[in-house]
């Protein structure tokens, strides 16, 4: 079959005169519909609808019986058969229209126009075609209409205007046609049939959304959405255009591809959105055009889930990100949970796992660092009651700095005659002696301690702020080396000292009967004075002075013995 101008006998704009006799004398033979309407032939040509003004609206009912052996499948072009007398002059409409519809009507009814089911297959502002006497003027629809083969089906054409028009040819059917104005609400019977012709893509689609994965509730943060498809149809389906939306938010569009077999379901995800907390949602989700085609059952192509309900996660804030201690010290880490109680956390710290269950929103997480390098403490757990985990925790970093070293030596015998030369040692921030001396040495006169073992010490810190601490004993003797007599109690320890308050005074275990407590402060005024009763089996002596200021004390203990002197250092904060 030729078709040496246009299969679609459509033109854009008015070609010149030359242009439109070569094109009317090649023009000899159209394409021809692939299935016509077989009733008697055609007995008069109306002006209804192509070439009238007043009645530019009309519709046709056609029967399967119409089409003889018409197999189902989707009518992608329509004709419409003009009358046996025409000009050569281009046809021009203006808002043309074509709808179609399935229809359960043996005949079409007097009164309004028929809308149930019917749907725009075709709509151009300005529509251009040549007319061949007696010949058929296609139509491709822009939205393919499926035929089942077994129902009937309503043709509608329409046009706002025209220039020169055409008259259709049509045969004698009763009830099958309305007719009547575009703007016009009734319509008016008549027993005419339009004849008309279809080409036809054999087969049907059916696709269907069966489910998506969000369940009635889950926890707010950015979730990936999947629907299931399936494939009703009786061809396998390999391209279809699915939609989505998250309450009025349209998502974007998303073709698939593959290869479903008939009967078959399968898993297409759609991609991902942020839920907010605390928030109700309605998801829709719709699909078309599977194969390219039309959906011939559109009941299932769209899904709806209401009542979403998206829970508020957890979270779990740390008072600091950044931490820094010295080696020796646990660092303690405040952490603020919000959220359903109790909570579960679980955190990774110098390669171990380690979990808790937390009662309180406010929890302390205390770690011991066991050398001096940097840790993080990475939390990979944090879950309420809800089920609902914490996400994007941030990870604390913990710097652990060391410790200086310092040591004044073994403990010395000074005679009183000469001088206490002690030295913690070059390259440290701070130096703090039991005398009170700030310096890196001390060297002081012994004569001005008694005779006797004395306790001295000191305090230093380095660049990173941390402290460390020795003590050393020098026993003072007279010049010829014998200490002289006197009531001085060497044998009692005090212990730790520096301390932070906390202290313990060792007894040896002839003192068993009292003994007085005094501490002075480095002003001389005596802040604390108490008497302890001790048995036969106390040696210890527990003291707590940590409400005092940081600072050097002296601290006196009177027995039956005698008494003992030593200097404290207290550091509590």
């Amino acid at each position: 079959m030729k078709t040496p101008l246009s299969k679609q006998h459509i033109l854009t704009g008015l070609p010149g005169l030359l242009t439109v006799i070569l094109c009317w004398i090649s023009a000899a033979v159209w394409a021809q519909p692939q299935y016509t309407s077989n009733f008697p032939t055609a007995t008069s040509a109306s002006n209804i609808p192509f070439q009238n003004t007043t009645n530019n609206k009309v519709q046709w009912l056609y029967k399967p019986s119409d089409f003889g052996a018409a197999p189902a499948g989707f009518i992608n072009k329509i004709y419409f058969r003009n009358q046996f007398s025409m000009l050569p002059v281009i046809c021009s409409f203006t808002d043309f229209q074509v709808k179609m519809g399935e229809s359960t009507l043996s005949s079409l009814p007097p009164g309004p126009w028929i809308t149930a089911g019917m749907n725009t297959v075709f709509q151009a502002n300005t529509f251009n075609v040549w007319p061949i006497t007696g010949d058929w003027m296609p139509v491709v629809l822009q939205t393919p209409f499926y035929y089942d083969n077994t129902k009937n089906f309503i043709v509608e054409a329409s046009q706002g205007g025209y220039s020169v028009g055409f008259n259709v040819m049509q045969g004698g059917l009763t009830g099958r046609s309305l007719y009547g104005s575009l703007g016009s609400i009734v319509a008016n019977p008549q027993n005419y049939l339009c004849e008309f012709g279809f080409d036809i893509t054999m087969g049907s689609t059916d696709v269907s959304i069966e489910s998506v994965n969000l369940t009635d509730s889950f926890c707010a943060g950015m979730t990936s959405v999947s629907v299931v498809i399936k494939n009703n149809g009786p061809s396998t389906l390999t391209s279809l255009s699915l939609y989505w939306k998250v309450g009025a938010a349209i998502q974007p569009i998303l073709n698939w591809a593959g290869n479903l077999a008939s009967g078959l379901t399968t898993t297409v995800p759609l991609g991902s959105y942020n839920f907010l907390p605390s928030t109700q949602y309605l998801f829709t989700a719709w699909c078309s055009n599977p194969n390219n085609l039309p959906d011939n059952n559109a009941s299932n192509d769209t899904l709806n889930k209401s009542n979403i309900w998206v829970k508020p996660v957890p979270t779990a804030i740390p008072q600091s990100l950044v931490y820094s201690v010295c080696l020796g010290d646990s660092v303690h880490i405040p952490i603020t949970f919000t959220g359903t109680q109790p909570w579960s956390i679980g955190y990774m710290f110098n390669g171990q796992t380690y979990s808790s269950q937390i009662q309180s929103p406010v929890f302390t997480l205390s770690l011991y660092p066991p050398t001096a390098t940097s840790y993080s403490v990475f939390f990979n757990l944090v879950k309420d009651a809800t089920g609902c985990n914490a996400i994007n925790l941030p990870a604390v970093n913990v710097q652990v700095k060391p410790v200086p070293t310092v040591f004044l030596g073994p403990d010395q015998v000074v005679k009183a005659s000469g001088y206490i030369q002690l030295d913690a040692g070059a390259g440290f921030t701070t130096y703090l002696w039991s005398t009170g001396a700030t310096t890196q040495s001390i060297n002081i006169p012994a004569n001005t301690f008694g005779s006797g073992p004395h306790d001295f010490w000191v305090r230093v810190t380095n660049a990173g702020g941390c402290a460390a601490s020795d003590t050393v004993m020098v026993d003072i003797i007279d010049d010829i080396g014998i200490a002289p007599a006197s009531n001085q109690v060497s044998e009692i320890r005090i212990i730790p000292n520096p301390s932070s308050g906390r202290l313990e005074v060792i007894l040896p275990d002839a003192l068993h009967q009292q003994a007085q407590i005094t501490l002075i402060n480095r002003d001389g005024k005596e802040v604390y004075a108490e008497t302890r009763s001790l048995h036969n089996t106390d040696h210890t002596i527990n003291l707590d002075f940590r409400h005092f200021s940081n600072g050097v004390y002296l601290i006196r203990i009177v027995t039956i013995r005698g008494e003992y002197k030593a200097s404290i250092l207290i550091l509590n904060h």
